[in-house]
């Protein structure tokens, strides 16, 4: 434990288990692991958790360095200067904003615009997979009311045509995570707008997606692995119609809602996602989604055993943090 006069800090690395294989058009997970930091003052503590995305260039011994090197006078009001926009910050600023609540005995959100926390509809993932591994899902696939199906493989389409087929009525997102090149965007694109696709999340990886800028966009386009911070929304604004807002990517809630407020004056529609993580992760979200057009924050439900107590998640509506949990 590291003490930084009347504020104390711990962290450790947890690993958690997922209950199915997640795989993307770039990954294929069983497992993660998980930064849990804790801030302690005159007996009162907060949490935050983070995941650490190689992706985005972190990885969780470079979380781990940045705690360890946190100076004996950091504070929740200079965090944003101090830190760099990462997950690490992202665990330090939610176990802040945890610590604040219970300190003063109200809710986190106390004093934003929305005083009471509305329950948020997140979508549900649906791993990248064959139209063939799809079918053996049908049973889960016709229960859902909100999706976003990972593609990225050699039979996109014939997989949403499955997904329409057997859900007609559900609400749609595909997230391509980097995996299409710009002819079989203009390619796929007409076809899919038969399919009443609300969004379509990174189709182009991040060195190439310059050229949305001369692509019909029809269907919404939403920039993640694209958008790492607010000083980067500008140059979206071409390429782009949306942006996916994770807490871990911004570093933190402070910065989120930052982020949401510039995006919308700027006309992006929002998206507020999540990396891997349980429900004290996810929780946080639920703060920065009150603005958002979109919720996917599903990450706590990919767990085989999520920590306790959980966010409680009744047919993909997401309520409020019980106060042990967070906030």
């Amino acid at each position: 434990m590291l003490t930084r006069s009347k504020l104390h800090i711990k962290y450790d690395v947890q690993y958690k288990t997922l209950a199915e294989t997640f795989k993307t058009a770039r990954v294929t997970m069983d497992s993660f692991p998980v930064v849990v930091v804790t801030l302690e003052r005159n007996g009162v503590r907060g949490r935050g958790e983070c995941y650490a995305s190689t992706r985005f260039g972190w990885d969780t011994d470079k979380v781990l360095e940045a705690l360890k090197n946190l100076p004996p006078d950091f504070s929740h009001a200079g965090l944003l200067d101090l830190m760099e926009a990462g997950p690490a910050r992202n665990a330090v600023d939610c176990a802040f904003w945890d610590l604040s609540a219970k300190e003063s005995s109200r809710r986190a959100w106390f004093g934003l615009p929305d005083a009471d926390l509305r329950p948020v509809e997140t979508m549900t993932t649906i791993s990248l997979m064959s139209s063939q591994d799809l079918e053996r899902q049908i049973p889960k696939i016709q229960n859902m009311q909100f999706m976003k199906l990972k593609v990225g493989g050699p039979d996109d389409l014939e997989v949403v045509r499955l997904v329409r087929k057997v859900s007609p009525d559900a609400k749609l997102l595909i997230d391509a995570n980097e995996g299409w090149s710009a002819d079989l965007y203009a390619t796929l694109v007409p076809e899919l707008q038969k399919y009443e696709i609300l969004m379509i999340e990174q189709p182009l990886k991040e060195v190439d997606d310059h050229a949305l800028a001369n692509l019909p966009r029809p269907i919404a386009i939403c920039a993640d692995e694209s958008f790492h911070a607010e000083s980067n929304l500008e140059e979206m604004r071409s390429r782009y119609d949306a942006i996916n807002i994770k807490l871990d990517k911004m570093g933190g809630l402070t910065a989120a809602l930052q982020v949401q407020n510039k995006a919308k004056a700027l006309g992006f529609q929002t998206v507020v996602g999540c990396m891997l993580g349980t429900s004290l992760a996810i929780a946080p979200g639920l703060v920065a989604a009150q603005q958002a057009d979109y919720a996917d924050l599903d990450a706590h439900l990919l767990c085989k055993a999520d920590r306790q107590p959980a966010l409680r998640t009744t047919k993909g509506v997401i309520h409020a943090p019980d106060r042990a949990l967070w906030g």
